[in-house]
């Protein structure tokens, strides 16, 4: 199975920026939907490092042609969060986060004695996660229809083939054009 790169890096960078403000990622489960048949399959990785390490040589890849790989869309399904911006432990689920509205089920795990204190951040991060999922998903959705909505392939014609409307090819940068 090929994966678009467009979308596979796009989550990654996602989900990377989420793991740099505290929340780390676990349990993920990925929708795959076909570009040839709109057909859906999962895949399914324990951490953002196994995805990582399953992707790297597209991620890594530094050449501009990488984007020329257009291939079945990826979404993500399912994640857990390991909430590290705070003190005590707390972990949150999303499901169903390609249907546009993320479900989500909390863990939190600290002293009773502190409840009151603790629980007033919770929904916060909550709501937030949930706003960070859906730009993501719509964010992805627009990925993908733009792939597939291309006229041209990107890859087969050269860069500047097709220029604005009044572009003139005999006009040269120094305005002398060509003779």
């Amino acid at each position: 199975m090929e994966l678009d790169v467009t979308t596979l890096e796009y989550t990654y960078l996602f989900l990377k920026d989420l793991e740099t403000q505290g929340f780390v990622c676990y349990k993920l489960v990925f929708k795959v939907v076909s570009k040839l048949t709109g057909k859906t399959s999962y895949i399914n990785f324990n951490s953002l490092e196994d995805y990582y390490t399953r992707y790297s040589f597209i991620l890594d890849d530094v050449k501009p042609n990488k984007y020329c790989i257009v291939g079945d869309f990826i979404f993500l399904e399912n994640i857990k969060f390991v909430n590290n911006a705070v003190t005590y432990e707390n972990n949150i689920f999303y499901y169903n986060v390609s249907d546009g509205n993320p479900k989500s089920k909390v863990d939190i795990r600290y002293n009773t004695n502190k409840n009151k204190f603790f629980g007033v951040d919770n929904p916060k991060f909550v709501t937030y996660l949930k706003e960070q999922l859906i730009a993501y998903f719509n964010r992805n959705i627009f990925l993908q229809t733009t792939r597939n909505s291309a006229y041209v392939d990107a890859c087969y014609v050269d860069p500047g083939y097709v220029g604005p409307s009044d572009y003139n090819p005999t006009d040269m940068p120094d305005g002398s054009g060509l003779e």
